[in-house]
């Protein structure tokens, strides 16, 4: 099945790419039944029978969810990460000034 689902260019339940995974958990529930049923409606009749397709369909739903949880805690600390780096950056930048203007004005002092 997931090979199928894999092959997949569009899943006629609400056609959709299945490359495109953004939003797909975020609709919920609702498209999570959908899901479901989409499965049961494809998968009917095969030995293995209804109730193990839904497990299974339930299964790749909960993957699916779960991998897109990690994306948006990936990309909330990569974002992070960049602010950080900004800061420190523009840091350094405000310290070697400081620094510089430190350094002429003892200079000026010595008399160099």
């Amino acid at each position: 099945m997931v090979r199928d689902l894999r092959k997949a260019k569009l899943f006629p339940y609400f056609g959709i790419k299945l490359g495109t995974l953004n939003g797909f958990a975020a609709r919920g529930f609702r498209e999570r039944k959908r899901f479901r049923a989409y499965v049961t409606r494809v998968y009917r009749g095969q030995p293995a029978g209804i109730a193990h397709w839904r497990r299974v369909a339930s299964e790749v739903w909960c993957a699916h969810d779960y991998i897109l949880r990690l994306r948006k805690r990936a990309s909330r600390t990569e974002r992070a990460r960049l602010q950080r780096l900004a800061r420190k950056d523009a840091y350094r930048a405000k310290e070697r000034e400081r620094l510089r203007a430190f350094r002429a004005k003892e200079r000026k002092r010595r008399g160099e």
